[in-house]
Parts: structure tokens; C-alpha cells; sequence
């Protein structure tokens, strides 16, 4: 399924996609530290759940799920069923502000949060962006192109690597996947 972007103006639909960038780091953070590690790093990857407009990380214990809900950027805490148990609207938030309040939030369903750690494991660009700057407001996704809905990977809905063997193979960074993502965006609009 497909759906109209509703926004044309190239430098918002950028800062945008680099706020939702950001905003999903939690997803893999949470999977990183808290789910056990596979060679493809697969733990960490998300999907988009159309019906709940959100990305969706990996199962956690007690079946629960860490999301982001677009475009409200809201981290968001799940059951199997997309039931929310805890929601929290990111703006207005700094970063780590945000990483504590999913603490606090996992650790309310009875997950351990010992290992659960802030810094990534990979760069990506103005990492620390938001470690002391609040997340600003978003608002609606772009107008006049299209962008596929049902979504799997690890970080942008845009990519030309289809699988972690072609990234690893052609060696490719999380920042040049980002680059690449961005761009792929630009053309979109053109």
C-alpha cells in the first residue's frame, strides 16, 4: 500500500526524516541492549505497522514492543496485540530525558533495564543532537510524493541495500545509509 505525502517543501521533509532518524534510535537501543545479539544485528532492525503508524522494534520479554508513532513521534510501549501501555510525545524532550522515561516505562512491565544503555553502537550524523537539545515539534509528513507502506529494516523507509549480507558486502556505513536514504528522498521530490 502506498500513501500521498502531503508536504513539498524539500528542507522540512529533510529535517523530518532526520527527526524520525533520530526519534527510532530508541527502537534499536532498546534492541541492542535488551534483546539477545545476532551476527546480522537483526535485534536491533524495526518494521512499520501501518494500522498503528508506527515503527515497531523486536519482541521484547513479557511479548512487549518498543515503538515510535509517526508522525506524532511518540515512543511508545506495546503489547502483542498493539495494545499501549505507556506513551510518551518526544517534543519538548531531550534525549536523554526520553532514554529515562523508557526506562522507567520497561521497567513498570517488569523488564530488566540493567543493560539497557544511551550511547549507540554505530554512528549516525549529529548523533548527540538531541542529547541536551530538546526534540522540536513535527509536523505532518510531506505533500505531492509517494512513499511505500509495510516497510522492514533498520533504519529509513528509503534504501537501495535490500539485505544485511549486500550492506555488509558493499561495506556500508549507517551514516552513508542515512546520506543514501536522504537522497533518495530529494529525488523522490523532484
Amino acid at each position: 500500500m502506498w500513501k500521498k505525502l502531503e508536504q513539498t517543501d524539500k528542507e522540512a521533509l529533510n529535517r523530518e526524516i532526520s527527526l524520525q532518524h533520530h526519534a527510532i534510535q530508541f527502537i534499536a537501543r532498546t534492541g541492542k541492549y535488551l534483546i539477545p545479539e545476532k551476527d546480522d544485528d537483526s535485534h536491533t532492525n524495526m518494521e512499520w505497522k501501518t494500522p498503528i503508524s508506527s515503527f515497531i522494534g523486536n519482541y521484547l520479554p513479557h511479548f512487549m514492543l518498543v515503538g515510535i508513532k509517526i508522525p506524532e513521534v511518540k515512543l511508545t510501549i506495546y503489547d502483542e496485540n498493539y495494545y499501549v501501555y505507556h506513551a510518551i510525545e518526544m517534543s519538548g524532550l531531550t534525549g536523554k530525558e526520553v532514554f529515562e522515561w523508557l526506562r522507567k516505562a520497561l521497567q513498570a512491565r517488569k523488564i530488566e533495564t540493567q543493560n539497557l544503555k544511551y550511547e549507540l553502537h554505530y554512528e549516525i550524523p549529529d548523533h548527540n543532537k538531541y542529547d541536551e537539545q530538546p526534540f522540536p515539534e513535527l509536523p505532518q509528513p510531506g505533500k505531492g510524493k509517494w512513499i511505500i507502506n509495510g516497510w522492514k529494516g533498520s533504519v529509513l523507509p528509503f534504501s537501495t541495500i535490500t539485505n544485511h549480507n549486500e550492506a555488509r558486502e558493499q561495506k556500508k556505513t549507517v551514516k552513508t545509509f542515512f546520506r543514501e536514504s536522504v537522497n533518495i528522498t530529494r529525488d523522490l521530490l523532484e
